[in-house]
């Protein structure tokens, strides 16, 4: 997880960004080894109870958001690990819409006005985005 999560920090560099927030936001919020993360990223970790919980952090001085090491939302046959926030949630759906933890954050993030950027993650869960935003 953190070499993918470097490989799109290498990519948001040579695309211009000088400040790259790093949110450890899947499970326990400890996928990502501190010591191997580049240097020039800021890591957040940390369990919250808050709504925005994997996009915690985030606010309208962000420019954009990636998505790394992301899945397809509970009930999809072949995706990796695919699931909806907790092993618990069968679907979670906003206007009728069943979204994927990639929708709600995507959600997230546009109260912002942030787009997202880019998504890493098995090709369900690439669909899925790509149909939604």
């Amino acid at each position: 997880m953190t070499e993918e999560t470097n490989a799109a920090i290498e990519g948001a560099l040579n695309a211009g960004a000088s400040e790259i927030l790093v949110r450890d936001g899947h499970g326990a919020k400890t996928n990502i080894i501190p010591g191997l993360l580049h240097p020039k990223a800021k890591l957040l970790r940390g369990v919250t109870t808050r709504p925005e919980n994997m996009m915690l952090g985030i606010d309208e001085t962000f420019d954009a958001v990636m998505f790394i090491g992301y899945h397809a939302k509970a009930g999809t046959k072949e995706g990796v690990l695919a699931h909806t926030s907790s092993g618990n949630v069968i679907d979670l759906s906003v206007n009728g819409v069943s979204l994927p933890e990639g929708g709600y954050n995507a959600l997230i993030a546009g109260l912002f006005d942030v787009p997202v950027v880019f998504v890493a993650g098995d090709n369900w869960i690439c669909d899925q985005l790509t149909d939604l935003l």
